[in-house]
């Protein structure tokens, strides 16, 4: 096989292992945001939709107690509530939503202590997962594989 050949045939092999990544990642989970918190925050939870919602729902953890989700919003299938972290809890806490109708979600909360103000990072420092690490190594790679075949190409056309 030919060098520029290889490296498509890579570059579109990490596309779909990203892909495949972002799907694997959105499984049968509830939802925290945000997915780190500060001792004393408000943490938003969220059913995402695969509750009955005539049903209802409770979230628990060691973070926060258990707190019962209500409908979202008027007409939607989402529950949702919000519930404070404790002015103790440090560490990772599992979420686990419970659903009327027997589904159980699970779901992870981080709680740490602040440490001043992180200025500069926008809000993205916090909730840098998998799935957006998979699809920016995606993006380096179609980058690098396309910047090899350009130079392949002028090297070729040089001669």
């Amino acid at each position: 096989m030919r060098p520029a050949r290889a490296v498509a045939t890579a570059a579109a092999a990490t596309a779909l292992v990203g892909a495949a990544a972002a799907t694997a990642a959105a499984g049968p989970s509830g939802g925290v945001n945000p997915p780190w918190a500060r001792p004393g925050q408000t943490v938003w939870l969220s059913d995402s939709g695969r509750c009955e919602p005539g049903r209802g729902a409770t979230a628990h953890s060691g973070a926060f107690g258990t707190v019962r989700l209500k409908p979202g919003r008027p007409g939607g299938g989402e529950l949702a509530g919000g519930a404070k972290v404790f002015w103790h809890a440090r560490g990772k806490y599992e979420v686990t939503i419970r659903c009327g109708d027997g589904k159980r979600l699970v779901d992870w909360l981080k709680v740490g202590a602040t440490k001043g103000s992180h200025t500069g990072e926008g809000g993205a420092f916090a909730g840098m997962n998998t799935v957006e690490l998979g699809g920016g190594a995606a993006l380096v790679a179609l980058a690098l594989g396309g910047g090899a075949v350009a130079l392949r190409r002028r090297m070729r056309e040089a001669r």
